[in-house]
């Protein structure tokens, strides 16, 4: 008999060819088989699979699980440690924990252990509170964390639906009493005994669950430790595996998997705790949190404080002001004379006293070195200073005010005058002298990463007073005067708790480098050592141990720095870390990441974006030497401003900035700067003088993501430059000249402008623009200011006749007699020009004046003698005479005019040593040059015109004392006084100060007057007049003349004139200050002055007036008439003029005589530097009397005049009536009153023996009154000690967009008091203003501000700021570079450098690839190359090298300087689709799913392979590409890839039983695949040690191995029983028809089923083994056949099937034909009657239940049917108008109909009981044709339509649109109409039958604006018990408006469940009462992933009377017990909005 043999030696599946051609040793399918690769040696046999055991079980069935099973969604191996690290994510169980796990499986030891444990909701019951609400105590704490937050769960509802308020979060946690600690907790918060307490945290693992999309994590590296993942959801994360699993142990043993267990601690230093060395107190370091698993790391938000000192001596920090002071060492001295009492000047070694005048004492010590300075200006050499140098040997007093000194060294030049001297200490060189350093923080964390930098400080400089001299030639004030430097807030209230070092960092502003000053170290446990003091906020200040607030306190007293950091740090302002990644791979030690997500959409939390709104001003800088007071009852702050202004940070006037916003996420990830014009401001000119600082707000509400906010500055101008100049010249073209010092010379060019900040001479601010454009520049001096003028005046000459000054002569000559020694030439200015002519020495010009006339200037040429008379010179000049001479000729032409006078200047140029070392500058002269350059020059010249001797007389007495007579043998008499010879000259006046007493009768002596002489005294309030008025007089006048005059007084005539002059000059020559007044008026005598003058004067005359004859007063005797006692009194108004005397005194106008502004001795009160100044009454004043204390005098105020009346002046009445006539010989000596109190003037008088002052002392008042005026000789220009100073105007750089960080970081949120930090927002949410500690200046408050180191040249300065940004012009926002690569810095364990967080995207760390090839999918590294996977493409990355390549293009060699190379792409269109899961690698071979390609590819040396090829292209093509995921994994015991497609059945369109997943193998070795398999990777499996792992439902599993004493079964798959089976086929002459008898196999057991009636032996007991279940062929199929042991095969003998209907093959001739089948004969003689096909109600084809439908677009009517079978139970639709995520969606209608019941109602979790038409309001919708017209929908108003022409019509117009089973569209078969919809409230009545698509006559609605209003919308299809109807659901969506969106989705019929329950009670107050004694039934309106659990019922959720829900529960009250126990009353039954009860659904639930 001829025999089929078959073997399996091919040992793979052909699913492609036909079945003829199946080769021999190939199989059509086969499943859990192994071929080739058997278990044992039987190669070419088939076998079965050994089945797998579990081996790490997270979820070992200690808890039940609410919705889904735990799932692992990521491995790795760790080869070196032979552990496998798998992560698993486990879900809310019964209990409510939920947790995420990495668990570590030992491959080796079998141990599992946990790596990290997240639990991240965790619930549990109150057992005791508290009556604050503060605190609780709990059953359990295990899964408690600080920082979760809190909320109370009543009844399975979260307390209501309302969220508690101020959202409490746990504090602390008291493990040892489960006692729980709340904040932000408010009473309105309560919860009690019993009650079940959720808490919850963020999640630090977040891992998906197997419900949620690309829930597998594929991007999995271990670099040593390190283990690092990527998820595509979140933040790329780093955990370190040892530390994790130390941190996840209890009580110091490795923690089961399993169990009431802590979540995972942060361990750093080595240990879980750490040991304060000094309390002893183990403080935890917490749990770990989100942040500590990121790669990137967090870095310092606090720029460090720095606090700085000019000295380091005796330093303190006050704790109560939380400030810092030291010691006094500089000050200043008593005069003090460095010269001996014989003149000597001291030598070193001398010793000497000093008195110190400081207030405050100076902290100087025995044995210090001190240095006294003098600055002084000499007139001809300058600016000199002086130093002396001495050690203190000995001190005074306590309070230092005196020290004793040995000299050391001592300038030579200090010359012998008194002087106060500075004295400071001689120390140390300050720290950083000629540098601007700036100080950072950053972290370094346990791991080795470094963070990047902490905001840079403020510049760490202390300039000094300014010290800005010509002559040094820089400013000394821009010299570092530092010497003690701390740095606090090193360690913030926020650093993270894995920092285990700080790095304090220098950095110089000219230089990128940074460096490290010192690393601060937190305290470790391995090895065991305390923190660095400084981390405790501890240094020594002088040695002594200080603790200065608790943020980390560092001192630094020497510029030692230490190590230069790498370059690109300055580079890197944060690292560009992808936020979301889905592809990473470690090559070229470094970690890559592909596909990954950067930057932020700028976009705010109500959805809107980001636009900047800035509130800018420039306010006062609080000097730091300013007082600060603050009252905290009134909450006022007062600063109390230093009297010296001291040089402060200040922002540079005189620029225009722009404040622009920075923000971060909480990693510092930034944004380019936001900004616009609301953030510009300028800081003007005006504000120079002051210490500017910026204050900023931004007023609109930060991006939704940001945590922090930043300021940044942006200002473009160029460097500038200050100069200080020397001197100032006179130019000749009118302008001026300014020197400055060589070394300023490249400051300027002549393209510069300048601008004037100080005046010269002066601290002036010069607040106007004073710019100026420098008009020249000359290196060496102009020739013009070289010149030397000097100016001479000759006395009256005597011309020649032949040499008289005439126009059109060109000479003059003067009497020249050389023998006469006074002739006029040599007594004469002209004698100089004649001797320096001769000699060719200088240049002369001279000019005619005759009295104020004078004439041009005209060039002297030569002298030489007149030709006609030798005794004459002969002048001659340059040119003739013109008109401007006539003048000077008399009327005659004869001669010239008396007085004719020749001035002469000469010129000299002279090189000055004050141009050495100078350059010049020309600018133009205008009237702010005059203000503040020559104001400041040296004190004006003024020439004396006339000048007058005078005494001071009072109280002469009357007529009979003979004061007045001439004889002059009276001693007392006023002739003598006025006639004595002094030093042998006449001494002989006139004039007085009027205080004596005088009458004068009339010429008619009708009229008697009496009068008082006055003297001084102030003009009254009233009189509005300032200075002082002075009663002066002339005596000597003749019997009959009222005044001076020109007949009998000539020589006075020109005095008087002056004295009558408004605007004359006058002075005292006694005065030491020579102090100028005006003549402002002279009053009192009409016909001098005429006009009003004397009335307006009337009332300031003591007494209340005058008259005419006020001029002229006599004092005479009637009987004895003499001149002597005629006077002419001169009423004088003077006051000061503006000015500044030879000694130094700035005085305004408008003062009065003496600088006082009191009169009584007080001095002056409002300018008291002025008191004490010299009066004309101080001279010749009695016992030591003065007016205000001159000269250490008492001072007495003026003399005032004592009457009844106890005025001033009363009784001092000039010219008013009196007892005098002619006939008497008293006069007005009657009316002489005592000159009560003031100075003590001398009383010249007898009467009634009254003291009589002597002549000597009348004598003794003697002074000279003088008259000047100024010279008109040009003032010299001078250098000062306090230079005016000029700025450079910078260029501005326009085009540069740079800004400037500006301020620390600033949290977005409001204040927290346990933060404790600067906040950025209030607590209304508001961002408030910020004083930016910016400033890029030093303001020195005179207007001078600087930059730079000593203002030099091309110095140092301070920069804009440290870290720049910019803004962008295209809008910022998210970015997924699916084509992109970005890598970190290096790792090397080796050297301990860890930069693998480090992100710098200022280094070519990117790499795209060609977008054309698809995303990147997975990154894997293979030999040193780099594989990058993409949708469409494999590539091939050189990694640290890069291809060179032959100009025939192919590849030579390789470059290594690049971290990523050239990629090349590998021959073949496959990619790996959206699938990395499917990717498995072993060896140098890869495998991968092309799902969009239906491949399956292997790569390896010979490049892409479709492997699916191999005998499965078919089956790969139909399936793969509708797969939901393919998992892939290599197992390397069986040297196959194994590929499981999950879900492809249902997206394949198959039905229910087609949906499960499949697992298919190939094999390399028989290089096809080999068997489907039962088990499922739900994650992939994974090899190590050769074995084979895969897992399920989060355990982990082995394969074909014994673990644990246990032995796999044959397929046996995670505890699952399954069959293996191999479908063949014996295809030998496929054309021949053959008839088969027996079939046979050689192998092990066959199945034996038991049969005890057959008569068989072998059938006796039932056994497992191989059975043939199926065998056919294309004509007859056969039996299921079980086999027979025979002869060590296996037989049994074929038997066919009789043909029926479910084995009829059509192709079969008998069933071929013309129409529909009925019915067909088989092998059955009675025929079977079937249906071919099924049709539902409205004839749509049928789809299944659990069919999700998804439909947006056009409106229309929409038909769809739906197969949801017979069995009894509730099918639940949900229905989602506008998809689950549309808040307020656009309306759309579900009517369903089953089982010949139509309805429309549903029940949703907010809206409740929802009928119709479901959504929100919808308004102007525009018509097609007209904009005016629109469809609506409102609640109160239903629907409205318009056509096309935009006419209202009474329905909607629809198409119908029926689905299409087949192509899963929708196709248009016709239109139709419904009603229009009528309002939420309109009666059932009003809308006629419920039809299958709706009510006939209008519309039902339930339309609300409310979010999610209509979310989740529920209605129920009961199927009862016994229904035999088919079991097709109808529905139709009625969808009337444009962009209609809906989801629809129908569950088969399942049970509700139950509830306890009482029956219906009446009262709502007795519920709580009832008996629980029946059962309800339940269905829930949303699902489990809400969180609720079955029977967990809640508002708006179904309950019925029965478990199929064909009757809703009657409406009423019902006592209910939720499945924790908890019992409720329930209120059944709600009140539609038409007012209908609807039974059924739950209305409220209030807890019993």
């Amino acid at each position: 008999m001829p025999e089929m043999k078959h073997n399996f030696t091919k040992g793979r599946m052909n699913k492609d060819l036909d079945e003829r051609l199946v080769p021999k040793g190939e199989y059509r399918d086969a499943l859990n088989i192994e071929v080739s690769t058997s278990e044992g040696s039987n190669m070419g046999a088939l076998q079965t699979c050994l089945g797998n055991l579990v081996v790490s079980q997270p979820n070992n069935g200690s808890a039940n699980f609410l919705s889904e099973q735990p799932s692992v969604v990521g491995k790795v191996e760790d080869a070196r440690n032979n552990r496998i690290l798998y992560f698993v994510n486990k879900p809310v169980d019964e209990n409510g924990k939920a947790e995420d796990l990495i668990i570590s499986y030992n491959v080796e030891t079998g141990v599992s252990e946990v790596v990290f444990r997240d639990i991240w909701q965790f619930e549990t019951d109150v057992t005791q509170t508290s009556n604050s609400s503060a605190f609780f105590y709990l059953s359990d704490v295990h899964g408690v964390k600080p920082n979760m937050s809190i909320s109370r769960i009543t009844g399975g509802v979260l307390n209501g639906t309302t969220a508690w308020p101020f959202n409490p979060t746990v504090k602390e946690i008291l493990r040892s009493d489960s006692k729980v600690t709340v904040k932000n907790n408010d009473t309105t918060n309560s919860w009690a005994s019993g009650d079940r307490i959720r808490f919850t945290s963020k999640r630090v693992l977040n891992f998906k669950t197997t419900l949620e999309d690309n829930n597998l994590i594929t991007a999995v590296n271990i670099i040593d430790d390190l283990l690092f993942w990527t998820d595509n959801d979140d933040e790329p994360k780093k955990i370190n595996i040892p530390r994790s699993i130390q941190g996840s142990l209890n009580g110091g043993l490795p923690t089961a998997i399993v169990g009431d267990f802590l979540p995972t601690k942060l361990i750093v230093n080595g240990g879980s705790s750490i040991t304060n060395v000094t309390t002893g107190v183990v403080t935890d370091k917490g749990f770990v949190e989100h942040s500590h698993v990121t790669v990137i790391r967090q870095a310092p938000t606090q720029r460090p404080k720095v606090h700085l000192a000019t000295t380091k001596r005796k330093v303190v920090y006050d704790a109560s002001t939380d400030s810092f002071s030291s010691a006094n060492v500089d000050g200043t001295t008593e005069p003090i004379v460095w010269f001996d009492g014989a003149g000597d000047i001291l030598t070193s070694g001398s010793d000497k006293t000093i008195t110190l005048t400081n207030t405050f004492t100076l902290d100087y010590e025995l044995g210090d070195i001190v240095v006294f300075n003098l600055t002084t200006v000499d007139p001809v050499e300058g600016i000199e200073e002086f130093a002396v140098m001495a050690t203190i040997t000995a001190i005074g007093n306590t309070n230092l005010q005196t020290i004793t000194i040995k000299v050391d060294s001592i300038d030579e030049d200090i010359v012998n005058e008194s002087d106060i001297w500075n004295v400071t200490l001689k120390q140390e060189k300050p720290l950083f002298e000629f540098k601007f350093p700036r100080f950072a923080t950053r972290y370094k964390y346990e791991d080795g990463e470094y963070s990047t930098f902490s905001p840079w400080s403020e510049v760490a400089f202390i300039p000094s007073d300014f010290d800005y001299l010509p002559k040094k030639g820089y400013n000394l004030g821009m010299v570092n005067n530092t010497r003690w430097i701390a740095i606090r807030d090193i360690i913030p209230y926020n650093i993270p708790l894995d920092v285990v070092e700080v790095d304090i960092l220098y950095k110089e502003e000219d230089s990128p480098n940074i460096y490290t000053v010192k690393s601060i170290k937190d305290a470790s446990v391995i090895p065991s050592e305390p923190a660095d003091d400084e981390w405790n906020s501890t240094a020594l200040i002088n040695g002594i141990t200080t603790t200065v607030g608790s943020t980390g306190f560092f001192v630094l007293e020497k510029d030692l720095i230490h190590a230069t950091l790498p370059a690109n740090q300055l580079l890197r302002p944060w690292d560009n870390v992808p936020r979301k990644a889905k592809a990473q791979e470690v090559s070229a030690n470094r970690i890559i990441y592909g596909n990954y997500i950067q930057n932020y959409d700028l976009t705010k939390n109500s959805g809107q974006r980001y636009k900047p709104d800035m509130e800018v001003s420039i306010v006062d800088r609080l000097n730091t030497y300013d007082t600060i007071n603050y009252d905290k009852t009134a909450a006022i702050t007062t600063v109390i401003p230093t009297v010296e202004r001291q040089p402060e940070k200040s922002i540079k006037s005189i620029r225009t900035y722009q404040v622009g916003i920075i923000y971060t996420d909480d990693f510092g990830r930034e944004i380019p700067v936001q900004s616009n014009d609301t953030g510009t401001f300028t800081v003007d000119k005006a504000r120079a003088n002051k210490y500017n600082q910026i204050r900023a707000r931004v007023q609109t509400g930060p991006p939704s993501w940001a945590k922090y906010f930043r300021y940044y500055v942006k200002e473009t101008s160029n460097e500038y430059y200050n100069l200080a100049m020397d001197r100032w010249y006179d130019a000749a073209d009118g302008n001026i000249w300014l020197s400055f010092p060589s070394a300023e010379r490249n400051k300027v060019d002549e393209e510069t402008f300048i601008i004037l900040k100080k005046g010269h001479d002066t601290d002036a601010f010069v607040k106007e623009q004073a710019r100026y454009k420098i008009l020249a520049i000359e290196n060496d001096a102009p020739d013009f200011i070289k010149e030397e003028k000097t100016d001479f005046e000759s006395r009256q000459l005597t011309f020649h006749n032949d040499g008289l000054i005439r126009k059109g002569k060109d000479f003059f000559a003067i009497l020249d007699d050389q023998t006469t020694p006074d002739s006029d030439v040599t007594q004469s200015a002209l004698d100089q020009p004649i001797k320096d002519l001769k000699a060719g020495r200088g240049e002369y010009r001279i000019r005619i004046t005759v009295g104020s006339r004078k004439s041009s200037f005209y060039n002297l040429i030569s002298v030489s003698v007149h030709e006609q008379d030798t005794n004459y010179a002969r002048f001659i000049v340059d040119r003739p005479f013109e008109d401007d001479v006539i003048f000077a000729l008399n009327t005659q032409q004869s001669g010239m005019r008396a007085g004719t006078r020749i001035d002469i200047e000469q010129t000299i140029r002279k090189n000055k040593p004050e141009f050495d070392g100078r350059f010049f500058v020309k600018i133009l002269r205008d009237t702010l040059i005059e203000k503040y350059i020559y104001r400041s020059a040296p004190i004006k010249k003024y020439v004396v015109r006339h000048a007058r001797r005078h005494f001071t007389l009072a109280a002469t007495g009357d007529e009979n004392g003979n004061f007045w007579k001439t004889n002059g043998t009276t001693n007392n008499s006023w002739q003598h006084i006025i006639n004595e010879t002094q030093d042998g000259n006449p001494d002989f006046t006139n004039w007085f100060i009027d205080y004596a007493v005088g009458a004068y009768q009339g010429e008619n002596f009708s009229n008697d007057h009496a009068d008082q002489g006055v003297g001084f005294y102030k003009p009254p309030s009233t009189s509005n007049r300032k200075g002082t008025f002075l009663q002066f007089s002339y005596s000597h006048l003749n019997n009959n003349t009222r005044q001076i005059d020109a007949a009998n007084h000539q020589t006075e005539m020109a005095f008087r004139t002056d004295l009558e002059t408004p605007g004359t000059l006058v002075r005292w020559s006694d005065d030491p200050d020579e102090v100028v007044y005006e003549i402002v008026r002279s009053f009192g005598y009409s016909a001098i002055n005429s006009g009003t003058g004397p009335a307006q004067y009337g009332n300031a005359m003591p007494g209340g007036g005058f008259d005419d004859l006020t001029t002229r007063v006599r004092n005479y005797d009637n009987s004895n008439p003499d001149r002597s006692n005629k006077r002419h009194r001169f009423n004088l108004h003077l006051q000061t003029i503006e000015q500044t005397t030879p000694t130094g005194k700035i005085i305004p106008k408008g003062l009065p005589v003496g600088l006082d502004d009191s009169w009584d001795g007080t001095g002056n009160t409002s300018q008291p530097q002025l008191s004490g100044s010299w009066h004309p009454l101080d001279v010749g004043a009695l016992n030591n009397t003065s007016v205000n204390g001159y000269n250490n005098t008492t001072a007495k105020g003026h003399p005032f005049f004592d009457g009844s009346s106890n005025t001033r002046y009363s009784g001092r009445i000039p010219n008013t009536f009196g007892n005098s006539n002619p006939s008497n010989n008293t006069g007005v000596s009657k009316q002489d009153v005592a000159i009560a109190g003031g100075v003590e003037i001398p009383i010249k008088f007898d009467t009634n023996n009254r003291s009589i002052a002597s002549v000597s002392q009348v004598r003794a008042t003697s002074q000279v009154f003088e008259i000047v005026e100024e010279v008109e000789e040009r003032v010299n220009s001078f250098s000062s000690t306090n230079p005016g100073i000029w700025e450079t105007e910078p260029r501005q750089d326009v085009g540069l967009d740079i800004y400037y960080e500006a301020s620390r970081s600033h949290r977005t949120k409001a204040f927290s008091s346990t933060l404790g930090d600067e906040h950025g927002v209030d607590d209304a949410g508001n961002i408030v203003f910020q004083n930016l500690e910016y400033y890029n200046c030093f303001s020195f408050a005179n207007g001078v501000e600087s930059n730079r180191i000593r203002d030099d040249y091309n110095t140092l300065q301070i920069a804009k700021g440290v870290k720049a940004s910019t803004t962008v012009a295209e809008q910022f926002k998210e970015e997924r570079r699916e084509t992109g690569l970005i890598f970190s810095g290096i790792y090397n364990s080796t050297s301990g450098v860890n930069n693998l967080n480090q992100f710098i995207q200022a280094e070519n760390i990117t790499k795209d690839l060609n977008p054309t090839y698809g995303s990147i999918q997975k990154l894997y590294g293979r030999d040193t190359d780099l594989l990058a996977l993409c949708e469409d493409k494999v590539l091939k990355i050189l990694a640290n090298k890069d291809a060179l390549f032959n100009a025939d293009g192919n590849m030579n060699v390789t470059s290594n300087n690049s971290v990523l190379g050239q990629a090349v792409p590998f021959v073949g269109d496959y990619g790996i689709s959206t699938n990395p899961e499917s990717f498995a690698a072993d060896e140098f071979r890869c495998y991968f799913a092309d799902r969009q390609r239906g491949a399956v590819v292997r790569l390896s040396r010979d490049g892409l392979t479709n492997i699916a090829e191999h005998g499965m292209e078919d089956y790969f093509s139909d399936n793969l590409t509708f797969a939901k995921t393919s998992v892939g994994s290599f197992d390397t015991v069986k040297k196959t890839y194994n590929l499981t497609l999950k879900d492809y059945g249902t997206a394949n369109g198959l039905s229910a039983e087609f949906t499960a997943d499949n697992t298919v193998s190939f094999n390399e070795k028989v290089k096809g695949w080999t068997s489907f398999k039962s088990f499922i990777q739900s994650c992939g499996g994974i090899s190590l040690n050769n074995s084979y792992y895969t897992f399920n439902n989060g355990n982990m599993w082995i394969h074909h191995e014994n673990y644990g004493g246990g032995f796999p079964k044959n397929n046996n798959f995670y505890d699952t029983q399954y069959d293996s089976s191999v479908t063949f086929m014996l295809n030998e002459q496929p054309s021949s028809v053959k008839s088969f008898n027996t079939l046979n196999y050689e192998g092990t057991q066959s199945k034996i089923t038991e049969n005890d009636t057959d008569n068989e032996y072998y059938n006796n007991n039932a056994k497992t083994g191989w059975y043939c279940s199926h065998i056919s062929t294309d004509l007859q199929e056969g039996k299921q056949l079980e086999f027979k042991n025979k002869e060590g095969k296996w037989f049994n003998t074929i038997h066919g099937l009789a043909t029926t209907l479910s084995n009829l093959d059509s192709k079969e001739f008998s069933v071929q034909g013309i129409g529909n089948a009925s019915n067909i004969s088989g092998g059955n003689p009675t025929p079977t009657l079937f249906d071919l096909t099924v049709s539902g109600v409205d004839g749509s084809c049928t789809i299944s239940c659990g069919t999700p439908i998804d439909v947006q677009g056009a409106p229309g009517q929409y038909k769809i049917s739906m197969n949801i079978g017979t069995t009894p139970g509730i099918a639940k639709i949900v229905f989602n108008s506008g998809t689950v995520n549309t808040k307020v969606p656009m309306p759309d209608e579900l009517v369903a109909t089953f089982n010949g019941v139509t309805k429309n109602d549903l029940s949703s979790r907010v809206g409740g009981y929802l009928q119709g038409l479901i959504g929100g309001e919808k308004d102007k919708t525009p018509c097609p044709s007209h904009p005016d017209y629109f469809q609506t929908i409102t609640i109160a108003g239903g629907t409205t339509q318009r056509n096309n022409m935009c006419q209202s019509i009474t329905n909607h117009p629809m198409d119908i649109l029926e689905y299409d089973v087949g192509t899963g569209g929708w196709n248009n078969t016709g239109t139709t109409t419904i009603p229009l919809y009528g309002p939420n409230a309109l009666a059932k009545s009003s809308m006629g039958s419920l039809t299958t698509t709706g009510y006939a006559t209008k519309g039902a609605q339930t339309i609300n604006n409310t979010n999610w209003w209509s979310r989740d919308a529920t209605m129920y299809i009961s199927v009862p018990i016994g229904y035999s109807g088919n079991g097709i659901l109808d529905l139709v969506i009625n969808a009337p408006f444009a962009g209609t969106r809906w989801f629809l989705n129908v569950t088969c019929p399942e049970d509700a469940h139950a509830i306890p329950s009482s029956a219906i009670v009446t009262g709502s107050n007795v519920v709580c009462d009832a008996s629980v004694n029946t059962t309800v039934y339940h269905q829930m309106v949303t699902g489990l992933s809400y969180g609720q659990v079955y029977g967990d019922f809640r508002v708006n959720d179904w309950v019925f009377a029965d478990q199929k829900g064909t009757t809703p529960l009657p409406a009423g009250r019902y006592k209910m017990t939720n499945p924790a126990g908890a019992n409720f009353n329930v209120l059944v039954g709600t009140t539609d909005q038409k007012g209908d009860t609807v039974p059924g659904i739950i209305e409220t639930i209030t807890a019993c």
